[in-house]
């Protein structure tokens, strides 16, 4: 038997193993709106309750340098830049484009 949030967590496992694989902002933005609504930002991830986090796909899991971190201040709160130099906001599961962080 499967019940709703089975189908949630495996959208959400979906969402992060295409995000592994995503090399720009462009591309986590566009995966992520193919997986969740948006809700305040560019984009949203709805796993962020889960075992495993996007900056998990995006950083910490990754072995090449596709993503470097500009500012970290907790696991729901983080800014990256790709490899272009753009830049990627996350604030507890929304996604903006550029650095969005206050101080």
């Amino acid at each position: 038997m499967t019940y709703p949030l089975d189908d949630f967590w495996a959208n959400v496992d979906a969402a992060l193993t295409r995000c592994a694989e995503a090399t720009t902002v462009e591309d986590v933005i566009t995966i992520l709106n193919e997986h969740f609504n948006p809700s305040s930002g560019a984009a949203f991830f709805g796993g962020s309750g889960g075992d495993t986090q996007l900056l998990d796909k995006l950083y910490w899991d990754r072995a090449d340098s596709t993503w470097r971190v500009v500012r970290y201040d907790a696991p729901y709160y983080w800014c990256l830049a790709d490899t272009n130099g753009d830049l990627l906001t996350y604030i507890e599961g929304d996604v903006y484009r550029g650095n969005t962080m206050t101080d």
